[in-house]
């Protein structure tokens, strides 16, 4: 599991870098990649989670939220870049994002960039209400499934989205 550094939000790219610098055991970052992911819960309560395909840059064939990274035309606001991510990727425009759960750097090697890049990945939690999500980039997600919180094989995950699922399910986060 990946250790989450920090549970309270930091909304744009100056209070992240002050966050991360503030921190006792801040780490070494060198290549360093902002995401943003989201754990959506459907209207039946389940956690809507995207099967990364061949195109995906890494953890091909795993579970993860939705999210990408943030592009610098972006606005200075994570929770916007969330739901530029959450329409590009499954076409919600309708989600609501209600809450922070925390910040993972996540260390991976990118088949894009051929390189390993410290990705500093800031997660929420979000419902969908009554819309369906579609998926928007079929090259790089083979589909979303809707789970059941308590009966996920973490195995079946990526170590980011294993190590938040488990806090948001330890700390009943919906």
């Amino acid at each position: 599991m990946k250790k989450i550094l920090f549970h309270d939000e930091v909304r744009t790219k100056e209070e992240l870098i002050n966050k991360i610098t503030s921190l006792a055991d801040a780490p070494e970052l060198n290549d360093v990649k902002i995401g943003v992911i989201c754990f959506i819960f459907d209207k039946d309560g389940k956690v809507v989670l995207n099967r990364r395909g061949a195109g995906a840059r890494d953890d091909i064939g795993k579970l993860q939220a939705l999210g990408g990274s943030i592009n610098d035309s972006d606005p200075d606001d994570f929770r916007q870049s969330m739901m530029r991510e959450l329409k590009e990727e499954a076409g919600v425009t309708d989600t609501s994002i209600d809450s922070f759960v925390g910040c993972i750097v996540d260390s991976k090697y990118d088949k894009n960039a051929m390189k390993i890049i410290d990705w500093v990945i800031l997660s929420y939690v979000g419902h969908t209400g009554e819309q369906e999500l579609r998926n928007m980039e079929p090259e790089r997600s083979i589909g979303f499934e809707h789970l059941d919180i308590n009966n996920i094989d973490y195995n079946d995950l990526g170590e980011t989205a294993a190590s938040f699922l488990q806090y948001i399910k330890e700390k009943g986060i919906r």
